[in-house]
């Protein structure tokens, strides 16, 4: 298991939760998992399509 599958697959559990996973965001951001200092909306899903 990575750690990127580990963030689909919550991606996926939340899927209309975009407070909880903004907060996921934050953490995996300190972790070094993520950049949060290019994000945008679509990056993580809470955006729209295209």
């Amino acid at each position: 298991m990575t750690t990127q599958r580990i963030m689909d697959e919550r991606m996926r559990e939340l899927v209309g939760e975009e407070r909880i996973r903004w907060d996921d965001s934050r953490r995996w951001h300190k972790a070094g998992f993520t950049n949060l200092e290019t994000w945008t909306k679509t990056d993580v899903g809470m955006g729209p399509i295209g």
